[in-house]
């Protein structure tokens, strides 16, 4: 994904951002990387930071569930938390902050909560970012096969056979399936 991004965005990474300044129209960034400073004149500034917990705003200490030194709310494999009757899915969870996830773990909730207890089984979870390209897996990463020495077959497909592809001249674009 970095080597096609790279192709049309001007991606830095490893490096920190120490200063942020608007002149006219545009930002003026300071970012530092093996401790070199450049000035950066742009347009437009993507800053991903990623998300926190609102348990403190919550106040969930206040229930008496448990939270992590990160500030989401501890589980066990079904959802409960160490309060019996209290369970928690979602972001606040900690575990994968997707929509795809929630979903799936609301349906584990309610089958546990009526005492039909489940274990959350996450080996199938899905997950999407919407950037160009558009990425998107489930299951086992290649890595995680190979670090797991779990014997595969892979198949690839490019994105510039099938019809759509040809129509948009989308030569970068693949399809891998693990099996």
């Amino acid at each position: 994904y970095t080597k096609i991004a790279l192709k049309k965005y001007n991606l830095m990474l490893n490096t920190n951002i120490t200063k942020v300044s608007k002149k006219g129209k545009n930002l003026i960034i300071t970012a530092e990387r093996n401790g070199k400073k450049k000035n950066l004149v742009v347009d437009t500034l993507l800053l991903t930071t990623g998300r926190i917990p609102n348990s403190d705003i919550l106040k969930v200490k206040n229930t008496g569930v448990k939270i992590n030194k990160s500030g989401f709310i501890e589980v066990d494999k079904y959802l409960e938390t160490n309060v019996k009757g209290i369970w928690a899915i979602g972001d606040i969870i900690g575990k994968y902050l997707l929509k795809h996830s929630a979903n799936m773990e609301a349906h584990y909730c309610a089958q546990n909560a009526f005492n039909n207890k489940l274990e959350v089984d996450y080996k199938a979870m899905p997950h999407a970012i919407f950037t160009y390209p558009q990425i998107a897996g489930v299951g086992y990463t290649e890595q995680e096969l190979k670090e797991k020495k779990i014997k595969y077959l892979k198949g690839r497909y490019n994105y510039i056979d099938t019809g759509m592809g040809k129509a948009k001249e989308e030569k970068d674009g693949f399809v891998k399936v693990f099996i």
